[in-house]
């Protein structure tokens, strides 16, 4: 399979992307063109994700466009957490999502399969891998 996502905006090096595009991009420079090769482990793994079947290598041809310093990540853990109880339910993430699309009815797919690893049907702040700082918030910063 081939695909062409076009350009887009993300950071790197906090969890927004795979961990494959995490590592094997960052030193790269501005007009840099790359192949990116990524395995199982470090992209969707064995379970893979939508129609990209588990324990499937990537390649990903990329051309960094730009590069922008920015300030800290913010803390999406804390963000999605609205009861505050230090894990993150299928409930609180689907309302994460619908802040951001008031059409979206379901998470998306393979998330928590993905994110659950002790498969408790929640995530905790150790399985989430969107940006959280470097320490789980403290009680009374919850």
């Amino acid at each position: 399979m081939q695909y062409d996502s076009g350009v887009f905006d993300t950071k790197i090096g906090v969890g927004r992307v795979i961990p494959g595009w995490d590592k094997g991009l960052i030193g790269l420079c501005k007009n840099a063109k790359w192949t990116l090769v990524v395995p199982p482990e470090m992209g969707y793994g064995s379970k893979g994700m939508s129609d990209i079947p588990g324990g499937a290598t990537l390649n990903f041809d990329v051309e960094v466009i730009s590069i922008t310093v920015g300030g800290p990540e913010p803390n999406l853990f804390k963000e999605i957490d609205f009861n505050e109880d230090g894990k993150l339910s299928t409930t609180e993430l689907l309302m994460h999502f619908k802040k951001q699309n008031p059409d979206t009815w379901e998470l998306p797919p393979g998330l928590m399969e993905n994110e659950d690893k002790d498969k408790d049907n929640h995530v905790s702040w150790e399985e989430f891998s969107g940006p959280k700082g470097n320490k789980p918030p403290a009680k009374d910063e919850l």
